[in-house]
């Protein structure tokens, strides 16, 4: 136990894991502002560690410049930046509307980044749009009624080339 109990205050060891914490960051970061980048005109989208926690950097632009459709697409590459920390320990994702906001190009932008960002893995997507059932290997229709989910019909999506 006195063995442990060094090893965990020794400073190597703190060293260590603070350098594997900087390393994740980093990478997170690079992900993110690729994702960011590939989507919204920016030169500068970073992730970095500040005094509140993982803080968010665009362009040193606040928040509020930003449309809701611009916030989403933020929203979404955080969480698949994030995703990319555990690898392929996520097994699947459900994304409930993330496309509500968005403008028709950017829904088909969106999806195209799921598809692209999570390959092999399971997505499940809550849409009322097309740009995500076109990328889907399976589409399931649900209407509410009296408050019930009732599933309307079930279809196998052929021109889904990655299996998606």
């Amino acid at each position: 136990l006195s063995t442990i109990e060094s090893l965990i205050q020794s400073k190597e060891l703190i060293e260590v894991i603070e350098s594997a914490d900087n390393r994740v960051i980093e990478d997170c970061s690079r992900v993110f502002s690729d994702l960011v980048k590939s989507l919204i005109s920016l030169d500068k989208a970073v992730l970095s560690v500040g005094p509140k926690g993982l803080e968010i950097s665009l362009d040193d632009k606040p928040a509020s410049l930003f449309s809701g459709g611009q916030k989403t697409i933020i929203a979404l590459c955080f969480l698949l930046a994030v995703s990319t920390i555990n690898g392929s320990g996520n097994v699947f994702y459900l994304l409930d509307e993330v496309d509500a906001a968005l403008d028709e190009a950017n829904q088909t932008s969106v999806a195209a980044l799921v598809a692209r960002a999570l390959p092999g893995k399971q997505v499940i997507c809550v849409t009322h749009h097309p740009a995500f059932r076109k990328l889907a290997s399976k589409v399931f229709y649900i209407q509410n009624l009296a408050g019930h989910s009732l599933l309307l019909k079930t279809s196998e999506v052929k021109n889904n080339s990655d299996g998606g």
